[in-house]
């Protein structure tokens, strides 16, 4: 069986190159394909959003995270698999239950973060033709990292029907329900899907041949961009082989599936791809990655705050303020369920750090090392972003701990937002904001692990930044098979547990009717009992 399958392999592999050889000399017959249709057959192509360089450059850092995760979780499925070949005991542990579950967990977090950045990318463009090649690279390699894993993951698993059967599994625990692996197995063995994977790759290769194109100048131009572009090949390649392979393999129980690669239409479209792509190649720029759904529900809007409502805000915050925040129409949401799911630090304007004690002496002080103490300065000193909004925020992202604009947030992200403000003496205070600023820059914790302190998810930042201070003593929360304080957490703490430990300062949230997107800011005991109202607990202290 093992020399039939190696046979296999080989075979595969050879047909694959062979095929890829066809490609690069296949000749022009006719030019009338609709090159967005068949990267996008459900989707307009009108781009709905304009994005400036610094989205892209922290979608590379976003990119960058995601790819060291889903490494690691390679790593950890291998050994699972590994694990099992040689597993003594006929039933599965609840230690060993838990930790597949974790792993399927973080798996479809990171698979569902790739199809954001990649159907972004796809749906949206810059003016900029650069910055928009930028894009598309990032958006490309994203697409490729997201159909290479997910190849990998079911080709490793795919004789293993013990196993394919706990992947399929519900795991409510994390809100997972049932077909898990199934569901990413039909995604990469869909015939057509395949399609489209071989005929966005030719496109793309055929703008990167061409020396005068503007994909070809960032590549010879840009070390950074010029990497992602290399690691291109090798992830096309490899996916490309998985997924033939799991297609072969399952020839013994779906003989349709030969029938239907061998009139493929991709043999039947591919002779239009040579002299007719130039014509095409502008129309499909944008749209050069495999169709996948976009994770942003476009019908949730987010509040809209007027400008004397973004000034009120602004006026009532202090560094140190707790920001809890709630974007609907996001996939993420399915696993952190509640009126709450981000977390949030207010650090003010660099005028009102440097009040609250970060002077250029306190942080040189109090620096780890003189390196430290610079980074620390610099993130004091830091006033705008790159487009212009103002910094004022520290927030936990895919791509780490970052300094970001509240501004910002209200423009785009925005579905409701409380404001609390934890009760600590100055002193208090300051080490906060001074350990909050040494956070900046740390990797975001994708386990969501609340024991290791080198990595930061966001409430987590809030934890280890206010916790054993005042009289805030927080108690980490069992969710999802992971001891962890979610934002939800910190409101029911604060209502139910220590009202002395923070202050209310506002409760930003939509009116009863559903088609008005005016933000209501509400403050004072009345907003108070309409927190209460929002998070359905009763107040220890009945409100006026």
């Amino acid at each position: 069986m093992e020399k039939l399958r190696q046979a296999l392999f080989t075979i595969v592999i050879f047909a694959y190159l062979l095929s890829f050889t066809a490609c690069s000399t296949i000749q022009h017959k006719e030019a009338n394909e609709n090159w967005i249709e068949i990267f996008t057959p459900t989707r307009s192509s009108i781009a709905i959003e304009q994005y400036p360089l610094p989205q892209v450059q922290l979608d590379y850092k976003r990119l960058t995270a995601l790819t060291i995760e889903l490494d690691q979780l390679t790593t950890e499925a291998a050994t699972l698999r590994r694990t099992f070949l040689f597993k003594e005991a006929p039933y599965i542990s609840n230690v060993e239950n838990m930790r597949i579950e974790l792993m399927v967990f973080r798996l479809q977090n990171a698979l569902d973060s790739l199809v954001n950045i990649a159907d972004y990318y796809r749906l949206n463009t810059s003016p900029d033709i650069e910055v928009h090649t930028r894009g598309a690279i990032i958006g490309m390699n994203a697409a490729l990292k997201h159909t290479y894993y997910s190849s990998l993951f079911v080709s490793m698993y795919h004789d293993k029907k013990e196993l394919i059967k706990l992947f399929n599994t519900a795991h409510p625990s994390y809100d997972i329900p049932p077909g898990f692996y199934k569901s990413v197995a039909y995604n990469v063995t869909s015939i057509d899907d395949l399609e489209q994977f071989d005929i966005s790759w030719v496109l793309f290769s055929k703008d990167l041949a061409n020396p005068g194109s503007t994909l070809s100048n960032v590549k010879a131009s840009d070390p950074v961009y010029g990497k992602l572009i290399g690691q291109m090949d090798q992830l096309h390649a490899a996916a490309h082989i998985q997924m033939e392979y799991l297609l072969y393999a399952r020839w013994s129980h779906y003989p349709e599936l030969k029938d239907r690669i061998a009139h493929s239409r991709m043999s039947k479209i591919g002779n239009d791809i040579g002299s007719g792509y130039n014509s095409s190649v502008k129309a499909s720029r944008g749209f050069i990655f495999k169709n996948v759904g976009r994770i942003k529900n476009p019908t949730i809007h987010v509040l809209n705050f007027s400008t004397n409502q973004a000034d009120k805000i602004e006026a009532m915050l202090q560094p140190g303020d707790i920001l809890l925040t709630y974007t609907a129409g996001y996939m993420s949401d399915v696993f952190l369920p509640g009126n709450f799911k981000h977390g949030i630090t207010y650090i003010g304007t660099v005028e009102q750090r440097r009040k609250a004690g970060l002077t250029y002496k306190f942080l040189k002080q109090h620096a780890e090392s003189e390196q430290q103490g610079k980074k620390l300065i610099e993130h004091v000193n830091a006033k705008t972003m790159p487009d212009g909004y103002e910094i004022d925020i520290v927030e936990a992202v895919a791509e780490g701990v970052v300094l970001h604009s509240l501004d910002k947030l209200l423009d785009t992200h925005i579905n409701r937002l409380v404001a609390i403000r934890p009760k600590i003496s100055d002193e208090e205070r300051l080490n906060q904001l001074l350990l909050i600023m040494q956070y900046v820059g740390t990797p975001y914790d994708f386990k969501f692990d609340f024991q290791d302190d080198a990595y930061q998810c966001c409430t987590e930042v809030v934890y280890r930044s206010t916790d054993q201070k005042g009289t805030i003593n927080y108690s980490l929360v069992k969710m999802k098979g992971l001891w962890i304080l979610a934002a939800d957490d910190i409101m029911r703490y604060y209502l139910t547990e220590n009202t002395a430990g923070f202050e209310f300062v506002f409760l930003a949230d939509k009116s009863s009717n559903p088609k008005d997107l005016n933000a209501i800011i509400h403050t004072g005991s009345k907003g108070l009992n309409a927190l209460y109202d929002l998070m359905d607990v009763k107040p220890l202290v009945q409100q006026p």
